[in-house]
């Protein structure tokens, strides 16, 4: 249970994965917003893409899930079907779930996600970043390098200066802009970078959402551990500076970042290959982040499996996350 917020502002988190869905499990009962990422196109969520033409879910699915009050519902939404459902082998169930209303409803995706939420009784809300089909892209100097989510997140490397863009553009969630447009605190969650993080944050309309809201503030949590070969010797200041090229480089107001490295053997338990993210306050120096939240923030143990998507896109793993309680409790302070 997250620590109690007095003023239970209006929340709203955006990103993607496994990161954001953690998050969103501590946030649940003050009832967030969630804007996820829409350029998914690996596991279960990629092949429904490829051979039906929806919208990618996955990011959503994850993300509803973690803010259900309907344990049974998020159970189903959550399985994986087995070698016994034929061509089904390898689909999570809640995937098929949203695809196939968004088959069958006017609304289309929207309606889907929408419906899904129902089922799953969530709360708060959950909303896509964009409507619009595209691919995500990969540039460094104006020359294409990767196309798909899936080839970006898993490269080998991904040189310094690079971004990531849709293709073709994309346009803004009107209701996405809308939530993030009044809320209080709007939140960058921990999570793949270049495949989850900055593909929510490029969509056009983007930084015009978040210019029309003059009280909330833009918050980024930083990760715990470096992504090889994508993030190598990154600092929580360098995140909060990439994220800054996308959504203006004076609007995020506040950074939660972790000042205590996860320890070696927890490192190697885990089986991480990542480093440590270096979280100093002098390093925000001549930076316009006004409120710097650092602490210890990782959970203690480690996760076997992700938990929020026990049998969804991605292989089990064991991983370190963040502690929730901790980082909803730096959250209140702002809300303060």
């Amino acid at each position: 249970m997250a620590s109690e917020i007095e003023r239970d502002p209006f929340v709203v988190v955006m990103g993607g994965g496994s990161g954001s869905a953690a998050l969103l499990e501590h946030l649940r009962p003050h009832n967030p917003t969630f804007v996820f990422n829409t350029s998914d196109n690996g596991g279960s969520t990629g092949r429904l893409v490829a051979e039906y033409g929806v919208m990618p879910m996955g990011d959503g699915r994850q993300g509803a899930v973690a803010l259900s009050d309907n344990q049974e519902a998020a159970e189903l939404f959550s399985t994986r079907l087995g070698p016994d459902h034929g061509n089904l082998e390898g689909h999570c169930v809640g995937n098929l779930i949203i695809a196939d209303l968004e088959l069958r409803r006017s609304g289309g995706f929207a309606q889907a996600i929408e419906e899904a939420s129902e089922m799953l009784d969530v709360r708060g809300r959950v909303l896509p970043v964009s409507l619009d089909k595209h691919e995500l892209i990969l540039e460094h100097r104006g020359k294409v390098l990767l196309r798909g989510e899936t080839a970006i997140s898993y490269a080998d490397h991904i040189p310094g200066g690079s971004i990531v863009r849709h293709s073709p553009d994309t346009d803004i969630n009107p209701a996405a802009a809308e939530a993030i447009s009044k809320a209080d605190i709007i939140i960058i969650a921990p999570g793949n970078t270049y495949g989850s993080i900055l593909p929510t944050l490029c969509v056009n309309g983007m930084r015009e959402a978040l210019a029309a809201n003059r009280e909330g503030r833009l918050v980024a949590i930083t990760n715990l551990l470096t992504q090889p070969g994508h993030t190598d010797g990154w600092s929580a200041a360098r995140y909060v500076q990439e994220y800054g090229r996308y959504v203006g480089n004076n609007r995020i107001d506040a950074a939660v970042f972790n000042t205590s490295p996860p320890s070696p053997d927890l490192l190697r338990a885990a089986g991480e290959k990542g480093a440590p993210v270096r979280g100093r306050s002098s390093d925000f120096c001549g930076s316009n982040v006004r409120w710097l939240f650092g602490g210890n923030f990782v959970a203690p143990g480690i996760t076997r499996r992700n938990e929020h998507d026990n049998v969804g896109d991605v292989p089990d793993r064991s991983t370190i996350r963040h502690a929730g309680r901790m980082v909803v409790s730096r959250l209140e302070q702002l809300a303060a």
